[in-house]
């Protein structure tokens, strides 16, 4: 697909209040809203403002009153967690935290397939059944009106924490903990599930004057950063602090899910966990149970944990083979059958509902649409959606909410479903939804660099400029470097079936080790020379470090 290319204008100044670095390292300094040496010593150095009072948050005070009770009367509590990496460390969290409190604690996650996500009348009953007295739901039930009120009925309590969009009716729990809702007074809104959970933890610890057993950033890290949650103002603190942590860890399930990702021995980043820890996460969570990756992080025992994280490492390899055959089914029939409207929508009995999510989000990248993928049956249809910049999926199911029997998320990923039968009716709204909004424009992805550079500039003192820039992630992206008629030197392609391009690039006597991923269909386009946006990254091999261009953009 054709990109639009939007290079930056060269600045002429040498800007005074940031005259202690380079021309490229003040323009991207400047990107992030950074003017002056002062606030640049803070971001650069993590001099990040101390973690706010979790007791701004409402609800946090009902919460740790009533989980204080729950202590004092050894009453039984429920962690009721999500299948995902943030809802299975948020879950982690807050068993690990009351079990050293004292407190009788154990956890609940629904399955993927047979039971879907949040809280259901029917297991808030079960429990009741089983003496549970508390429920704690983590990274969900901001929306699960109809269950709290059938807890309330037969008197289970219920304390919600979650992060997710808020719905037209908060539920009647004992409390809820989440800073999108009204009147809530926490400065910042932007944490994952588990960060909802770590401050829980933090109050409650601090309210009954006990220290952690094991430091509980790694988890934080680790959840916030699949989850995609922003990195910025205490996301950024939080991930920094854990990535530490990570390098570090005491608990056995992560050495070893480090050990089996290759990461064991390497510079613990955002990127271990994006393209290491949290996929082998997820995956048990899409295609098995999620109880195996809460017991992997909970565990002490070294020979456990090495074979729940081999469970892992292989169900994620599974997981990979099955995504691939549904995007090549979803895109056969998206071109053979389908018209490429401004909103995608695919769906077949075939679909796996725990893959439905990657293969929706392969989509949208590839087309550049909203795209929606479905598992379909006679009775029930069930969706994930992956959405684009200026398109808020979420507020566009609320508008299909007559509809929907369920649904919820955020601007870029929901989940729903419908009844089988309503499935024409909901895509002629949704397509009128996206063809109004995006009307007039075109849809064409946009490569946005942000700054120019010579590969002459690439130092090793940039790169240590840009480890200090780090945890990056949404909120605080890697920088993308461009740079104009770079020489190949060569070429060729490289992977299993040939879809990468392994480039040696040129410029003013510089020659880089180069990689562009899912870009090998370009080799028979590629010019003598091109233009490039790229991350510059350490490239550790064999224990010998070196420097490379991951190549995330060529203009042929």
């Amino acid at each position: 697909m054709d990109k639009r290319w939007v290079w930056p204008t060269k600045s002429v100044d040498e800007d005074v209040n940031l005259r202690d670095f380079t021309r490229i390292e003040r323009e991207i300094l400047k990107a992030r809203g950074i003017l002056s040496s002062d606030q640049a010593k803070a971001f650069l150095d993590h001099e990040i403002t101390e973690e706010d009072d979790p007791f701004l948050l409402k609800g946090m005070q009902a919460a740790v009153d009533r989980i204080s009770q729950a202590k004092v009367n050894e009453e039984c509590v429920i962690i009721y967690g999500d299948y995902d990496a943030d809802g299975i460390t948020a879950t982690a969290v807050l068993v690990e935290v009351l079990g050293n409190l004292g407190i009788d604690t154990d956890y609940f996650i629904p399955e993927r397939i047979s039971q879907g996500y949040g809280l259901h009348k029917n297991v808030m009953q079960e429990l009741k059944s089983k003496g549970v007295d508390l429920v704690i739901s983590v990274d969900c039930g901001i929306r699960a009106v109809e269950a709290i009120d059938t807890a309330n009925d037969i008197g289970l309590d219920v304390i919600v924490t979650d992060h997710h969009e808020i719905g037209p009716q908060i539920p009647h729990a004992t409390a809820v903990i989440n800073p999108k809702q009204e009147g809530d007074l926490y400065p910042f809104k932007g944490f994952a599930g588990v960060g909802i959970a770590y401050k829980l933890s933090r109050a409650l610890l601090q309210t009954l004057g006990v220290n952690e057993k094991k430091p509980l950033l790694d988890l934080v890290a680790l959840g916030t950063v699949a989850d995609l949650a922003p990195l910025d103002f205490e996301n950024r603190s939080l991930v920094a602090r854990g990535l530490e942590q990570l390098a570090k860890t005491e608990r056995s399930g992560l050495e070893a899910l480090l050990q089996l990702a290759g990461a064991a021995d390497r510079r613990i980043s955002t990127a271990t966990i994006g393209f290491g820890l949290g996929p082998r996460i997820n995956a048990i969570g899409r295609i098995d149970s999620a109880y195996k990756a809460v017991d992997l992080l909970l565990t002490d025992d070294t020979d456990t944990a090495l074979q729940l994280a081999t469970e892992l490492d292989r169900t994620n390899r599974k997981r990979q083979r099955m995504t691939a055959e549904i995007v090549q089914l979803a895109k056969q029939k998206l071109e053979e059958r389908y018209e490429i409207k401004d909103i995608l929508f695919v769906g077949d009995e075939s679909f796996h509902e725990g893959i439905i999510g990657l293969a929706a989000s392969r989509l949208s990248d590839e087309y550049y649409r909203p795209a929606i993928v479905a598992n379909t049956s006679k009775e029930i249809t069930r969706a994930s959606a992956r959405s684009i910049p200026g398109f808020n999926i979420t507020g566009a199911l609320e508008e299909c909410s007559d509809i929907l029997l369920k649904f919820g998320g955020h601007a870029a990923a929901a989940g729903f479903s419908l009844y089988s039968k309503d499935i024409e009716l909901f895509q002629e709204k949704i397509l009128r939804i996206a063809h109004d909004k995006f009307e007039g424009k075109e849809l064409i992805p946009s490569v946005e660099i942000d700054t120019e550079v010579n590969l002459n500039e690439l130092t090793h003192e940039f790169l240590d400029f840009l480890d200090r820039l780090q945890p990056c992630g949404i909120g605080n992206p890697m920088p993308l470097l461009g740079a104009k008629d770079v020489e190949i030197h060569s070429s060729r392609q490289v992977g299993k079936e040939r879809n990468h391009l392994k480039l040696m690039l040129k410029q003013g006597g510089q020659i880089f080790d180069s990689i562009a991923f899912n870009q090998g269909h370009l080799m028979k386009k590629l010019k003598p020379t091109i233009d490039i946006a790229f991350h510059f990254e350490r490239n550790d091999y064999m224990g010998i470090e070196g420097r490379q261009l991951n190549v995330r953009a060529i203009n042929t």
